[in-house]
C-alpha cells in the first residue's frame, strides 16, 4: 500500500466526526424560528384584543354615561353654563319644554346655510354646537328641561301644538330656531339662530364676522322670560316722530327683552294715565317737544316713581317744556353740537363721530364708546340734597361744543357732557320709590349699526347701555348679561416663503427619512433572531 493510501484512509474518521456540527446549528435554528412566530402571533392578537376591549368600553361608556358625563375643553367654556345661568335654572318652579324645529342630526347643515346666508367670512373658526350647549341645560335642570327635536315637516301638527292662534309665528320662524315654553304661564318664546351667535358686520364687503357664540345668553333670557308670572313692560313714546325702535333700535330692545322686560309704544298723547305695567317710558331722539298736557301726565308718573330714558342726537330742535320737566332732576338738553378736537379719538378722521369717555360711576365702569352726532348736556346748579345728578358719559378734555350747531361759534376745549343719570329721592313717601332719569345726547351710540359693526367698540356701546338699563330699572337683582363667548379657530396662521419651505422639507424630506433609518435599524437588530 502506498503511502497517498496511507493518508487517505487516516482523514476519513475526521472528515466523518466534523459532519454532525451542520446538522446540531441546523436545529437550533429551528428552534428560534419557533419561539419568533409564537411571538408575532401573541403580539398581533393582543393588538387585536386590546382594540376591541377599547372599542367596547367606548360603547358602553357612550350608552349609559354619555348623556350625563361630557367634558368641556374648548378654551373659553362654550358649553359650559355660568353662574348667572345657573342662579336662573336653580330658582324654577316651573318645567320648561324647548322644542327645536329641526332634527338634531340636522344641525351642521343649518349651521352652514347660516354661515353661508349671512357672508360669514371666519369659517375657519368651530362651529357652535347649541345642541350640546341645551344637553347642559337638560343636565342643570335636573328634570325641569326638556329639550325635543321636531322637524315640522315630518310632524306639520307642531306648528299647531306650539301656537294655536299664529301668534308666536312658529309657521314662519327660521331655519334653526327653537321654542321655549313654560306650560304653568302659559308664555312662550322664539329663539332664532341669529340670537345664538354675535355678527359683526362690514359695511364696506356686506359680510359678517362671528365673534362668539351667544346662546347662552338667548336661551337664559328666554327661559326667565317665559317663567316670569309676570312681565313689566318698556314703552317706547310715539307722536313726536321718535324713532322706530323696531327697526333701528333692535339689538337694544333685544336686550331688555333678555331681562324679562316685553317692549311696546305708547302713544301718551291719547292717554290719561301711564299704564300700570310700565317699568320705564323711553323716548328715542324725538324730533318734537312735548306739551304741556303730556308734561303734566309725565310728572305725575315720576313723582308715583316712574322711570324715564331720553335719548336726543343732535338736531336744532329745541326743548323747552321737556326741559321743565327734567329740571326736576337737574339735567337740561341744549341745542349745542359737540366735536372732538383730539384728533387721536376722532373715528374715521370725522370730528363729530368719536370715543367718548365713560367715567367710573354707580351707574357703569370705567371704560370708552364711540358715538356720533352728539349734542351737549347743561347740568343744573340746584343744591336739592334728595337730587343725585352724576355725568355719566363725556368728551375728553379736548371736546368742543358748537352754540346752536354753528362750526364758526366753537367754545374752548374742555370736558363737555354728553350722558347723565340723576335719581330724585323727594316723593317718597310710602310705598312710591324714587324717580330715575337717564339722559343721552347721541342715539347713534346704541343704533344697530353701533352695537354690531364696530368691532370691539360694539361690545363697549353694548356695555353702556346695559348697565344704564340695569341702573334705571333696578334689573340688577335679576339682570342677565352673557358675554359671548369666542369660537376657538384650528388654522394655521399664514407664513413666508422660507417657512413654507421649511415645513415641506422637514414633512416629506426628514420625517419619512428617520421613520426609514429607525426601520432599517430595527431589521438589522432583528434580522439574526
Amino acid at each position: 500500500m502506498s503511502a497517498a493510501d496511507k493518508n487517505m484512509i487516516e482523514e476519513k474518521p475526521v472528515e466523518e466526526e466534523i459532519q454532525p456540527v451542520p446538522q446540531k446549528q441546523r436545529l437550533v435554528k429551528v428552534k428560534v424560528d419557533k419561539r419568533a412566530k409564537s411571538l408575532r402571533v401573541f403580539s398581533i392578537g393582543s393588538t387585536i384584543l386590546f382594540v376591541a376591549i377599547v372599542l367596547v368600553i367606548n360603547l358602553v361608556f357612550e350608552s349609559l354615561l354619555g348623556p350625563t358625563l361630557k367634558w368641556d375643553f374648548t378654551p373659553t367654556a362654550t358649553y359650559t353654563l355660568g353662574d348667572t345661568t345657573k342662579t336662573i335654572v336653580s330658582g324654577l318652579k316651573d318645567d320648561i319644554r324647548i322644542v327645536a324645529l329641526f332634527d338634531r342630526t340636522s344641525w351642521s347643515s343649518i349651521y352652514s346655510s347660516f354661515l353661508s346666508s349671512y357672508y360669514v367670512t371666519n369659517t375657519s373658526a368651530a362651529a357652535g354646537e347649541v345642541p350640546i350647549l341645551l344637553d347642559d341645560y337638560v343636565k342643570l335642570g335636573a328634570g325641569r328641561i326638556s329639550v325635543e327635536y321636531i322637524d315640522p315637516v315630518k310632524v306639520p301638527g307642531i306648528v299647531a301644538e306650539l301656537d294655536p292662534d299664529g301668534v308666536l309665528g312658529v309657521k314662519s320662524a327660521i331655519s334653526g330656531s327653537y321654542v321655549v315654553i313654560d306650560k304653568t304661564t302659559n308664555k312662550s318664546k322664539i329663539v332664532g339662530i341669529t340670537e345664538m351667535y354675535s355678527l359683526t358686520a362690514d359695511s364696506t364687503s356686506y359680510s359678517y364676522t362671528n365673534n362668539g357664540m351667544s346662546a347662552e345668553q338667548a336661551f337664559s333670557g328666554a327661559i326667565q322670560f317665559v317663567a316670569a308670572a309676570k312681565t313689566p313692560v318698556v314703552y317706547f313714546v310715539t307722536g313726536h316722530s321718535e324713532a322706530d325702535y323696531a327697526s333701528s333700535y333692535s339689538n337694544f330692545a333685544k336686550i331688555l327683552s333678555y331681562n324679562n322686560f316685553a317692549t311696546k309704544s305708547l302713544d301718551i298723547r291719547t292717554i290719561s294715565t301711564i299704564p300700570a305695567d310700565a317699568a320705564m317710558l323711553a323716548f328715542l331722539d324725538p324730533q318734537i317737544d312735548i306739551s304741556p298736557a303730556e308734561k303734566e301726565l309725565l310728572t305725575a308718573y315720576v313723582k308715583g316713581g316712574g322711570r324715564l330714558l331720553v335719548i336726543a342726537g343732535y338736531s336744532p330742535v329745541a326743548f323747552p317744556t321737556l326741559n321743565s320737566l327734567l329740571a326736576l332732576f337737574n339735567i337740561q338738553i341744549t341745542t349745542d353740537r359737540l366735536r372732538e378736537g383730539d384728533t387721536s379719538l376722532r373715528y374715521g378722521g370725522d370730528p363729530y363721530t368719536f370715543v367718548a369717555q365713560v367715567p367710573a360711576t354707580d351707574v357703569s365702569t370705567q371704560s370708552q364708546l364711540i358715538l356720533g352726532g352728539a349734542r351737549r348736556l347743561e347740568p343744573l346748579n340746584s343744591t336739592d340734597a334728595w337730587i343725585t345728578a352724576t355725568k355719566i358719559l363725556t368728551t375728553s378734555a379736548g371736546g368742543i361744543s358748537e352754540a346752536n350747531g354753528d362750526a364758526n361759534s366753537p367754545s374752548a376745549e374742555a370736558t363737555q357732557v354728553i350722558g347723565m343719570a340723576s335719581e330724585n329721592k323727594g316723593w317718597m313717601i310710602n310705598d312710591i320709590k324714587s324717580a330715575k332719569v337717564i339722559v343721552l345726547g347721541s342715539s347713534a351710540l346704541i343704533s344697530d349699526a353701533a352695537l354690531t359693526q364696530l368691532g370691539d367698540y360694539s361690545q363697549y356701546n353694548r356695555n353702556f347701555i346695559y348697565y344704564n338699563m340695569e341702573w334705571l330699572i333696578d334689573a340688577s337683582k335679576n339682570s342677565l348679561y352673557i358675554q359671548a363667548k369666542t369660537l376657538p379657530s384650528y388654522t394655521l396662521n399664514a407664513g413666508n416663503a422660507t417657512s413654507y419651505l421649511l415645513v415641506q422639507v422637514l414633512v416629506v424630506g426628514l420625517i419619512p427619512l428617520g421613520l426609514l433609518l429607525a426601520a432599517f435599524l430595527v431589521f438589522r437588530r432583528r434580522r439574526h433572531l
